[in-house]
């Protein structure tokens, strides 16, 4: 959500997202695009919680991953899986959010979350996650 409703995170989306855009469409385009999408997840029900009601509601899914992972590297056991390549990417992603929102914050403050996106990162060949406003690679990201 911090993505596409943040006004001060979205210069940043659109300009790195959509940089193929011609400038002096740009703006038309995304505009429209943007305005469907939170309209969208405002109907869906997401939109219409704050940031920290949308925290409250990630909070059990982080403490699950960080419990399962205190077993082993990855979610089940000393091989990445399936799932491991559904997570991992999913986590890297909000860790690399522009601007400092609570769930980007919150991921990036967790030491064994962040090793374990690093990890996945290497292990999967997943590409590096950069913070679009910065040159660095995900692990400044982490506290």
């Amino acid at each position: 959500m911090a993505r596409w409703g943040d006004d001060d995170v979205w210069p940043v989306i659109r300009d790195t997202y959509f940089a193929q855009i011609p400038k002096p469409l740009r703006g038309f385009i995304t505009g429209k695009l943007r305005k469907n999408l939170l309209t969208g997840m405002k109907t869906q029900g997401l939109g219409r919680l704050s940031a920290q009601e949308r925290l409250e509601r990630l909070e059990p899914d982080l403490q699950a991953i960080t419990t399962r992972l205190w077993q082993g590297p990855f979610l089940f056991g000393d091989m990445p899986t399936a799932a491991d390549a559904s997570v991992a990417p999913m986590l890297a992603g909000l860790r690399a959010t522009p601007g400092n929102g609570l769930a980007k914050m919150r991921i990036a403050g967790d030491r064994m979350l962040c090793r374990y996106i690093d990890h996945c990162q290497n292990m999967l060949d997943m590409p590096q996650v950069y913070d679009v406003t910065s040159t660095a690679v995900s692990e400044p990201l982490c506290a």
